[in-house]
């Protein structure tokens, strides 16, 4: 009675595994070196000098920067257990502080 490997038969045997790219690894040695290539020409492309006395673009929020929020007083969670701490009632700016407000 002969005996048929069952795994084997489905690549195709011995000696057709050889030429089947697939089942060497071939196909996907040769992917990953293009990818490989491929990485190394952005990763190079990306490394043009950058002028780092170029203006800081400003974006128009449709917000006053010097505008104020009223925060009332009461309790909130703090910390990572979620203490309850309270605040008496305050008022923080609506945008980042600037360089040039703070000084």
């Amino acid at each position: 009675m002969k005996r048929i490997n069952f795994a084997s038969s489905l690549r195709g045997g011995r000696s057709s595994r050889r030429s089947n790219p697939l089942a060497d690894g071939r196909l996907l040695r040769r992917s990953l070196r293009s990818l490989l290539a491929t990485t190394v020409v952005v990763l190079l492309a990306a490394c043009a000098p950058v002028d780092l006395a170029a203006p800081i673009p400003t974006f128009d929020t449709g917000m006053d920067p010097n505008a104020w929020a009223q925060v009332p007083a009461g309790e909130f969670y703090f910390g990572q257990n979620e203490d309850i701490e309270s605040t008496e009632a305050y008022e923080i700016m609506v945008t980042d502080v600037t360089v040039a407000q703070y000084q």
